[in-house]
């Protein structure tokens, strides 16, 4: 019986022996010469493992789509560095003329032009128009002789770094002015309520409306006018005989803290200050 046992065993493994590696679990070294020998049955058991982080597989079709996506992106990013190059010519190219423009054909602005930070000399002066100011107006601002002095390295890169200056600059000083211009009107307006609402004391008005801290008195008659109170009947409130008093030093910043006081009860509640608790 055990005779007959082991020729029915090996009979099994003859025919079948790839199904005799599975079912036994042999190692590598156990395997029959006909999986070295690239036997197909035993192409599963001798196919090299999958490396790590490498994604494997068995349809040619996966691969070739792989292949595609992988040219279609290398394709996508040669264009866009090609419109990038193109931009960038051409932003050179509009700087080289402004440049030529607005300081001649000067040797010293040709060594500007070559210099490294062309580039970025372009693109600020670029920004700078596509922000709406004149590039001819900035550059008329910068001296050559500056950027060009000997002891700079790099003219383009201290000229791009002048231009963001020389914008900022100008942003402060329009912004300045639009607030002076801003504070001029809301003093013409205040001096005139203040006048209507003292009428019976011109001389007293006219003092104070030319004094230094009459802006404190016009911000402040523009808020409560803001929350929709009467600020000329607020003003009117206001005890002149106590303003014109001999040992008030400044007659409108005293007017501007009446005001205030004035305004306060009079506000709606929910747009009272918040008195900060004492402890």
């Amino acid at each position: 019986l055990a005779n007959a046992a082991a020729a029915d065993h090996s009979d099994r493994f003859s025919a079948n022996p790839a199904h005799h590696a599975y079912t036994t679990d042999l190692p590598r070294s156990d395997l029959p010469a006909a999986a070295e020998l690239g036997h197909p049955e035993f192409a599963p058991l001798t196919r090299p493992a999958p490396r790590p982080g490498r994604i494997t597989t068995d349809d040619p079709a996966d691969t070739g789509t792989d292949q595609t996506q992988r040219a279609h992106a290398a394709a996508a990013s040669r264009r866009e560095h090609q419109h990038r190059a193109q931009t960038e010519q051409r932003l050179r190219e509009r700087a080289t003329a402004v440049l030529y423009e607005v300081w001649g054909q000067h040797p010293r602005v040709h060594r500007v032009i070559d210099a490294p930070a062309f580039t970025a000399l372009a693109r600020n002066l670029h920004l700078a128009t596509e922000a709406g100011h004149d590039a001819r107006d900035i550059l008329g601002q910068i001296s050559l002789d500056t950027v060009s002095a000997p002891h700079i390295n790099d003219p383009a890169a201290y000229t791009a770094t002048l231009i963001d200056i020389t914008i900022e600059r100008g942003d402060r000083a329009r912004a300045r002015a639009a607030r002076q211009a801003a504070d001029a009107q809301l003093l013409d307006q205040a001096a005139d309520l203040l006048r209507e609402a003292w009428a019976r004391h011109p001389e007293l008005a006219d003092t104070i409306a030319q004094a230094p801290s009459f802006l404190a008195v016009a911000r402040t008659i523009d808020r409560y006018h803001q929350a929709g109170l009467d600020v000329r009947a607020l003003l009117a409130a206001i005890p002149r005989s106590v303003v014109n008093q001999r040992h008030i030093p400044d007659q409108a910043a005293f007017t501007a803290y009446a005001l205030t006081r004035i305004g306060e009860w009079h506000l709606p509640r929910q747009l009272r200050p918040t008195a900060t608790p004492t402890t």
